[in-house]
């Protein structure tokens, strides 16, 4: 990673962060979460189209998937 990727990726990480947070409790059942949750992730890509921010939304949301499941029972 480049320094200047490594500065992009800081300056959004608190916004990733707190859609993170937001969604944390979300359910595999909740349908309703899940779109509001993809919506904020393409809304913050589609401010700053960066290779960077778009791989740490992308593990953003899987790791909220994993944690949902692991709640819910599923694997």
């Amino acid at each position: 990673m480049t320094h200047q990727e490594k500065t992009e990726l800081w300056e959004r990480y608190p916004e990733v962060w707190e859609m993170f947070v937001e969604f944390n409790g979300i359910t595999q059942e909740d349908g309703g979460a899940w779109k509001r949750l993809v919506d904020r992730a393409d809304q913050i890509n589609d401010a700053y189209h960066l290779p960077v921010v778009e791989q740490l939304l992308i593990e953003t949301v899987d790791q909220l998937e994993k944690i949902s499941r692991k709640r819910g029972g599923y694997k």
